[in-house]
This record gives structure tokens, C-alpha cells and sequence, in this order.
């Protein structure tokens, strides 16, 4: 923690778009209001005066398009934080009443499902490595250290986009049944 700021660390996973919502409410309720994040799970907190503030999370992809930002705006939203994709925007509770950027279900569906397909995007280099790449030439021109942490590194994220791919096809189950 420096002077104006706090870090502190919490994961979420992609699905828990609500969970991460509430969160930042009651963070800027204590007077810290979103300034960063990191792939690492660090959040970064402006600290200021305590104020009853909705954040909402959309995922319109990279790169974001300038009307959609400025659509938003429009509306009365402030980005907090623009991130690989990901959108956090706030604007003031009124009357107690948190507004909401998605008033249907479809929409909601949709930005899962755009979520979805960036995660699957993401992991088909590393898919395409295991099972396209000629073994006996990349042992022979790597460094077995360069191989290790490699394979590290895939042994951890495939299964942990394949769980996200799991939690985040189940929301988008949810999200119709409800449509229906």
C-alpha cells in the first residue's frame, strides 16, 4: 500500500461477473475505487471518499470499438478500466438503485458467450503445439529448461481454461433456461 493507493489480490473466475460487481460496490462504499488489475489477480484501489458506485463488467473484445465506448459514456458510465478485453464501468447509485448495463437475458448470453470463445482462442496455440509440432526437432533446438517451463505452463493453463470453459458454458445453460 502506497500513499493513494491499495493492492490487494483476489482471484475471480470469468463466470463471476456478479461476484466481482458486488465486490467493487463495497469497495468504493469503503472509499477505494478501481484503478488496475492484472492478470495476477492484483487490483489496484484509488483511495477517496466513500460513495455508492455500481461497477459493471462487459466483454465486447479486443480491440474495443470507439462508439461502443462512447455509447456508454453517453449513458452516463465512466470507464474505470479497460483490460484485454474486459470493461469495467461505473456510475453512481441513485435512490439505492444500482443500474445495470444488460436488461436481458440474450445480451447477457451473448457477452458469456464472447468470453467463451476468447478463452478457447486462447489456448488453441498451445493445443496446436502438443499435437502439430515435430517433438524430435524441438528437443533438439531447445534447452530442456526453455521444454520445462513450457510444459509447466501448459500443464497449468489448459486445465484451467478448460474449468473456466466448463463454469462459463454452465452460465450460459443457466442464462437460457431462464430466457425460456
Amino acid at each position: 500500500m502506497s500513499g493513494n493507493t491499495v493492492t490487494i489480490f483476489r482471484f475471480f473466475w470469468p463466470d463471476q461477473d456478479l461476484q466481482q460487481e458486488q465486490w467493487l460496490r463495497e469497495m468504493a462504499r469503503q472509499g477505494l475505487h478501481l484503478q488496475g488489475f492484472n492478470i495476477l489477480s492484483r487490483w489496484t484501489f484509488r483511495k477517496g471518499p466513500a460513495a455508492d458506485v455500481a461497477y459493471r463488467i462487459d466483454f465486447p473484445g479486443a480491440p474495443v470499438k470507439a462508439d461502443y465506448r462512447q455509447l456508454m459514456q453517453d449513458a452516463g458510465w465512466e470507464l474505470a478500466l479497460g483490460y484485454s478485453g474486459w470493461e469495467y464501468w461505473r456510475k453512481a447509485v441513485v435512490d439505492g438503485k444500482a443500474p445495470e448495463i444488460f436488461t436481458d437475458t440474450a445480451s447477457k448470453t451473448k457477452r458469456f458467450e464472447r468470453v467463451l470463445a476468447a478463452l478457447l482462442m486462447s489456448a488453441l496455440p498451445m493445443m496446436v503445439a502438443i499435437v502439430v509440432v515435430d517433438k524430435e526437432k524441438m528437443l533438439a533446438q531447445l534447452s530442456w529448461q526453455f521444454l520445462a517451463l513450457a510444459g509447466a505452463a501448459a500443464a497449468l493453463w489448459i486445465p484451467l481454461i478448460g474449468y473456466s470453459c466448463v463454469r462459463l458454458a454452465r452460465r450460459i445453460g443457466q442464462a437460457g433456461a431462464a430466457q425460456s
